[in-house]
């Protein structure tokens, strides 16, 4: 009867460690996000004290610090995981940060202007991409100021579609469209838009100050399915028409299919 007695207290004290020591672990990972979270809202707050002007006289006096928000930003995002999962809200509510994320949630995308003066607007990403056996950052230089992502199956790959703006002057836009996998955890550019002569990583349109005001999905439309992808024809005078270049899904990408209103 002891001896029973002896073992089941035994096992009772062997339960209690146990779970006493998972008990400890979770602290301590639950410690570690609100200190991460604590560490990256102190961080924010310090960039927008430091950086944000209610107003400024000029384009010079705006982009003063544009250079200074884009480094620190960066190096804070590169330097710390939890990054990933954090909304910058007070950053991208006072226009000082643009983020979007892909529709699996796999890849976050940071935009910053990093202008210094002039109507030119100088546009820089970063990404973070969540692989399976962590977190990496890469720079994304090819794409301008993100309007919207858009995810599609091409060979039964993942394709990232990122439409972006690019600012030439004050009325001067660029506005396109690129595409790209995830290859060994790198985000790399994929050649899917087939024109009739070659394939592309991105295409895109022009447009020389012709009612320049309009959205960006006047100029490059995706359809909802994501079967058809058109981009705006504007005339050898610079003028904007009706009409639409039409690249139309395939099992390999999106193939030019002709003109279309």
């Amino acid at each position: 009867m002891f001896i029973i007695f002896y073992s089941v207290i035994c096992y009772m004290n062997k339960i209690l460690k146990v779970s006493s020591f998972f008990m400890l672990v979770s602290g301590q990972g639950i410690f570690a996000q609100q200190t991460n979270a604590e560490s990256l809202s102190n961080f924010e707050n310090g960039l927008v004290e430091k950086y944000y002007q209610k107003s400024c006289s000029g384009r010079s006096e705006c982009d003063q610090y544009n250079e200074k928000i884009s480094s620190e930003i960066e190096n804070k995002i590169k330097n710390d995981s939890s990054s990933f999962a954090y909304s910058f809200a007070k950053l991208t509510e006072k226009n000082m940060l643009d983020i979007h994320y892909s529709p699996d949630r796999k890849i976050k995308f940071y935009t910053m202007d990093v202008s210094a003066g002039g109507t030119m607007r100088e546009p820089y990403s970063l990404i973070q991409v969540k692989p399976s056996n962590g977190l990496a950052s890469q720079e994304l230089a090819q794409v301008g100021f993100i309007d919207k992502i858009a995810q599609v199956k091409i060979k039964n790959q993942d394709v990232y579609l990122v439409t972006s703006l690019f600012v030439n002057s004050t009325c001067s836009r660029g506005y396109r469209i690129h595409s790209f996998v995830l290859n060994n955890g790198k985000f790399v550019a994929q050649p899917i838009f087939e024109t009739k002569t070659q394939k592309l990583d991105s295409i895109g349109v022009e447009n020389d100050c012709q009612e320049w005001e309009r959205s960006a999905e006047d100029f490059i439309r995706i359809s909802k399915d994501l079967k058809n992808i058109d981009i705006l024809v504007v005339n050898a005078s610079g003028k904007l028409t009706n009409n639409y270049l039409r690249y139309q899904k395939t099992p390999q990408g999106y193939r030019y299919s002709g003109v279309v209103k």
